[in-house]
């Protein structure tokens, strides 16, 4: 069906991966909260990019590039105006908690606003 490797997939809420393997038959899709994955990642209230990794569970860490970044709890996230991987301005999740503490920059835990163990259907946005 034309599918290939770098295609994003989306669930109802948002974004849930990147087709990372095709073959005739089936396509295998590496989630965005598989250990490994990473994308790059927008909060619109604040004008700040950062980039959202996979940590083996149903959230996922989105580390910034500033020390000093003030994203709050509830902050959507979507996949970055920048991106070269996937479109720009899928929804991703809600910022659910911060560590301004962390030694080398802050990192956010986000919610996904589409939850991998839940889903029906999906669509795969062909890349350009």
């Amino acid at each position: 069906h034309g599918l290939a490797i770098g295609d994003s997939v989306v669930a109802p809420g948002g974004l849930i991966g990147i087709i990372d393997s095709v073959t005739p038959t089936t396509s295998r899709v590496k989630l965005i909260t598989s250990p490994g994955s990473k994308i790059g990642a927008w909060v619109q209230r604040i004008d700040r990019h950062g980039i959202l990794f996979g940590i083996g569970t149903n959230r996922v860490k989105l580390s910034f590039l500033d020390k000093d970044t003030p994203v709050k709890p509830g902050d959507i996230v979507s996949t970055s105006p920048a991106s070269t991987l996937v479109p720009a301005n899928l929804p991703i999740g809600v910022i659910q908690f911060i560590d301004n503490q962390a030694t080398t920059a802050p990192f956010a835990v986000v919610q996904l606003t589409a939850a991998p163990e839940a889903i029906d259907w999906v669509q795969v946005l062909k890349s350009e």
